[in-house]
């Protein structure tokens, strides 16, 4: 009897045993893993903090005013101002509001904005309402694949993307040529253009005295360029002595008269090889302006040109860019590239 009632112990202890690891088992299964329910939340990061209280105008004037934002975030965001009118059908016809893209960094911004109203507008009162929207939702940049290049008979240095125009190995004795389009008669009349300027090599060869190496992104009112045309344009040149820096020279031009502005009348203001530059070129009626940045187009101002006072012209051409034969050495070469041409969207400029 002691045997068997040991043998029934024992598995009796080996039962019990195996169900208390069971047990441990699914007690495990159950904790080792838990759930976990937390908050999930994306805030947005702008906030309008103040904006004008009101606006009047006259018919045919143009106003600036600001809005204060406070982006509440730690990185920068791209941010368009709306305006509407409780007229809508009124500013539709008559009000025309800044389409600015502005780049927010973290903390508190004033945003310059702008109206225009047409010398033909009728009396009204209405109400403004002031919205905003993140991201690039308006910057639209020229296509270069649908521009036309014209070699002249040279050797074709320039590429072309959606978004960029490219040259590369471009010599001071190559044949005239240039990538441009079309806009129609008259439409370059009051505009800011946006685009960003990329110099990756420049180089003067045997001769130090030939450093003239030219790239003009311009507009011009012909589809073959004269000496004498009326246009607008920036060019490069490298500083002496020097394969690192360059400046850059800006200049309306009309019947064969120049107004200049250049970089290098203003001491230490040259630009580095190898850097982008965020380049707006604007007009106001005969007043034209060269701004050049860095890191954005709201970035720190390298040079601006300041006012050059120029002509009332209109122009219908763009080219991007534009090489004019020049010299013979073709050791003087240069690369680079122009990139996200915005028209910002072509007719308006703040006033």
């Amino acid at each position: 009897m002691k045997k068997h009632v040991r043998k029934w112990f024992i598995c009796l202890c080996i039962v019990a045993a195996l169900l208390i690891s069971g047990t441990s088992l699914a007690v495990l299964a159950s904790y080792v893993w838990p759930k976990v329910v937390i908050p999930f939340e994306v805030k947005e990061p702008i906030e309008i903090l103040h904006y004008t209280s009101e606006l009047r105008l006259f018919p045919g004037e143009n106003k600036s005013f600001e809005a204060t934002v406070q982006n509440h975030a730690a990185i920068s965001y791209n941010v368009t101002l709306d305006f509407t009118l409780s007229a809508p059908s009124y500013q539709a016809a008559y009000v025309t509001f800044s389409d600015e893209v502005y780049t927010v960094a973290p903390g508190q911004q004033d945003l310059r904005a702008w109206v225009i109203v047409d010398s033909t507008a009728p009396a009204i009162i209405c109400s403004l309402t002031i919205d905003f929207r993140r991201g690039d939702q308006r910057r639209t940049y020229e296509d270069f694949t649908t521009y036309t290049e014209v070699l002249g008979g040279g050797a074709d240095r320039y590429t072309q993307t959606a978004t960029k125009s490219s040259w590369a190995g471009l010599r001071r004795d190559d044949a005239t040529a240039y990538v441009y389009k079309d806009y129609g008669a008259g439409y370059f009349t009051t505009f800011e253009h946006q685009m960003e300027l990329h110099i990756s090599a420049i180089s003067s060869g045997n001769d130090p005295a030939l450093y003239r190496l030219m790239v003009l992104p311009y507009i011009c009112s012909t589809d073959t360029p004269t000496f004498s045309d009326d246009r607008l344009f920036y060019y490069i040149m490298k500083k002496p002595g020097d394969d690192t820096r360059y400046y850059v020279t800006f200049m309306a031009w009309h019947n064969n008269v120049d107004s200049m502005h250049a970089s290098s009348r203003y001491p230490g203001i040259y630009f580095d090889v190898g850097t982008t530059y965020y380049v707006t070129v604007s007009k106001s009626g005969s007043t034209c302006r060269l701004v050049l940045r860095t890191g954005s187009h709201s970035g720190a101002i390298v040079w601006d040109s300041g006012d050059c006072a120029g002509w009332n012209d209109n122009y219908q051409y763009l080219y991007i860019p534009y090489h004019g034969e020049d010299a013979v050495d073709g050791t003087n070469t240069i690369d680079g590239y122009v990139e996200n041409l915005n028209l910002q969207p072509g007719t308006l400029t703040p006033p």
